[in-house]
């Protein structure tokens, strides 16, 4: 067998390392701002290198289905559980645990199942992820894609060629995968022809559809490799010397936000496929072919897997520190070489791992991955259970409250909706003699706002009651997302109000969620219906149908007596964040009191139509909570006294509720005032 034959080629694999470099350089803060094409080459070269195996095996009638996979699976899967693993135990230590973490292991139960690009397509673009560890995992899952389509296509042109008889199987081989090149690459041009349509770009992104011509291009070059040698062998020096100075630019230069048409992308991929066809010989050859090159080849694997988790953990201790990016990048390729010789090399050479074992192998990884999850997110439950100032501040009388009457899971089958059920679970503090009960109801804000809530109904002698859920907002209507939980919700509110005519109700939610194409609990859209049930489609009507239904809520609550208070959702802070690593080692994380807080267009937006549509209502006040945190300032507070204000980005922290406590107290006596 030669060289050739064996898919091992000494200026290719020299080449994976040139891509593997450029993509730790890259990440590690470097400006090589093309660097993250290197991708894009190994892609190309997995193409190439899978076919070249793949014409020898058919050649020495060895090809099947199993032994392709399971081929694959030793290739990638152990290293990759053994990675995944660590990084998940490390993410419970540097992560914040009131959100990063959570989205985190999001990413990785998706990765097990070769999924991790469709869940990152679904959160937010490729470079807003910087603090999720397994963001580099959505290449591996585009290329786990394709393999999964590549063998169909192999057994389909052979079972073609047998059928005519007269052409062999890798002609047909070609003309399919040439048809599917033509498919992807015109569909990839079609989706970025706009280089301003964000939502385009980032499907062509991270989609194995859009994607799929770059492998074909390596597919084809394996196929058609003696033809395009000899008919362009002439012109060799100037395909290298175009092929090594293009890609030498690109990945210099083109910055990864770069608003040109995307058709772009064509000239690295064309330069990777001159340089596999024409690279092996001269100066170009020796370069590619030598040792430093080709070794960084065989551990560009394992680097690209360890680097990058290393790297997000290293900017939260260090952030923007590009001398500690590069240490960890080295101390990753250490790791590397480590694993390369320990882990891959015998898995890879162990050839009695197939069939019915690669499966075990794959399965069991599997199972270790998501067990693993499991386990972070227990434990990641225990640690914010004992990090949440809750604790710290109130008694059982507070916790059973929030325990009993906010419901944390948006997918629990019951709610109690007998209104003596609620007062007797969720009022406080008990045994009040009181003239004028109050009644909050809404979400996670709702419970974020509680503490300030209780501590001012107390002061001013009166007792409130609490109830809510996550993701059902403080209207009488249910989002997309959870439409009969929180319509038993809405059921619960209406019987509450009726029988408690209570003499204030505060309204309290995470509004953008529901006037916006936000994805929560899922992935699932939380946009709440118009008054006829149907559910907006168009982003103009996001925000009109959220107010037409807290309109509707607010008639039916001044219908039964009460005085009505909307409260405004916060601004988002941008938090360092709360994470063990910081908790028990404050120092090592830079300043515990940075942060900031950044104002949001959408919101900005709904405070102006809530305020448009309620400010004149004699029935009604308005509770912003930015008057106390932002008040005279041209900023506001993140954190005050070391004490955070926030509990993630978007919710009030214990700390923060109870700087609220002199306006609640304003507000809520003002209200009892009026209603007599």
């Amino acid at each position: 067998m030669n060289i050739e034959q064996s898919g091992y080629l000494p200026h290719v694999q020299g080449l994976r390392g040139l891509a593997v470099l450029a993509v730790v350089l890259y990440h590690a803060g470097l400006p090589l701002h093309g660097g993250y094409l290197g991708v894009d080459i190994f892609f190309v070269i997995s193409g190439y290198v899978v076919t070249l195996s793949t014409k020898q095996q058919i050649t020495d009638n060895r090809f099947s289905l199993g032994d392709f996979y399971s081929r694959r699976i030793r290739r990638l899967i152990p290293l990759l559980a053994l990675v995944n693993v660590v990084t998940i135990a490390l993410c419970l230590f540097f992560l914040s645990l009131f959100g990063e973490i959570q989205k985190g292991l999001s990413t990785v139960r998706w990765s097990s199942f070769f999924g991790a690009n469709i869940q990152l397509l679904n959160e937010n673009s490729y470079t807003k992820l910087t603090t999720n560890p397994f963001r580099h995992l959505w290449s591996l899952a585009v290329e786990e894609q394709f393999y999964f389509v590549y063998p169909i296509v192999v057994i389909t042109a052979i079972q073609i060629s047998k059928w005519t008889k007269k052409v062999a199987w890798d002609a047909w081989f070609g003309r399919l995968f040439l048809a599917l090149f033509t498919a992807s690459f015109v569909y990839y041009l079609l989706l970025t022809k706009n280089s301003l349509s964000e939502s385009n770009l980032k499907y062509a992104f991270f989609s194995i559809t859009p994607r799929f011509w770059e492998f074909a291009i390596g597919v084809l070059l394996a196929v058609y490799s003696r033809k395009l040698t000899n008919s362009f062998m002439r012109f060799t020096p100037v395909i290298k010397f175009l092929a090594a100075i293009s890609l030498l630019i690109i990945l210099s230069s083109l910055h990864s936000n770069h608003h040109l048409p995307r058709a772009i992308l064509a000239i690295p991929v064309a330069a990777t496929a001159g340089m596999i066809l024409f690279g092996d010989t001269g100066r170009l050859g020796m370069f590619l072919a030598s040792r430093p090159l080709t070794h960084l080849g065989d551990l560009s694997y394992g680097w690209y897997l360890w680097h990058w988790p290393l790297i997000v953990f290293t900017n939260i201790v260090y952030p923007g520190n590009v001398a500690a990016a590069i240490a960890v990048s080295i101390f990753a390729l250490a790791l590397s070489q480590f694993t390369y010789q320990r882990l891959e090399k015998p898995f890879r050479r162990n050839l009695k791992i197939r069939g019915a074992k690669a499966a075990a192998v794959l399965i069991g990884s599997i199972l270790i991955v998501n067990i693993s999850v499991v386990g972070a997110n227990a434990t990641g439950k225990l640690a914010r259970e004992k990090l949440l100032p809750i604790d710290q501040v109130w008694g059982d009388s507070k916790n059973n409250v929030l325990e009993q009457c906010f419901l944390g899971e948006q997918y629990v089958t019951w709610v109690f909706n007998e209104p003596n059920t609620i007062s007797e679970l969720c009022s406080w503090p008990k045994k009040t003699s009181n003239r004028y009960p109050i009644l909050a109801i809404g979400d996670s804000h709702m419970a974020s706002y509680s503490g300030g809530l209780m501590t001012a109904a107390s002061a001013i002698g009166n007792e409130i009651t609490l109830y809510g859920a996550a993701g059902c907002p403080p209207i009488f209507a249910a989002p997309k997302a959870s439409i009969q939980f929180c319509n038993r919700m809405s059921a619960a509110y209406i019987n509450a109000i009726i029988a408690f005519r209570p003499s204030v109700i505060i309204l309290s939610g995470r509004t953008s969620l529901y006037s916006s194409k936000v994805k929560a609990f899922d992935g699932k859209e939380m946009q709440v219906p118009f008054l006829d049930g149907t559910y907006p489609t168009d982003a103009t009507d996001f925000i009109d149908s959220y107010i037409v239904q807290l309109d509707r809520t607010v008639a039916f609550a001044i219908k039964y007596g009460a005085k009505v208070i909307i409260t405004l959702e916060p601004q988002h802070a941008q938090l360092s964040s709360q994470s063990l690593i910081q908790q028990y080692f404050p120092g090592l994380v830079g300043d515990p009191n940075s942060g900031s807080v950044g104002r949001s267009k959408m919101r900005e937006l709904i405070r102006l139509k809530i305020n448009e549509r309620f400010s004149t209502n004699p029935e009604v006040q308005i509770f912003n909570p930015e008057d106390v945190l932002c008040a005279d300032r041209n900023y506001c507070l993140a954190y005050q006294n070391g004490e955070p204000m926030y509990s993630d980005d978007n919710h009030i922290s214990m700390s923060g509720s109870l700087l609220f406590t002199e306006k609640w107290k304003q507000i809520l006596e003002k209200a009892l005032t009026e209603s007599g």
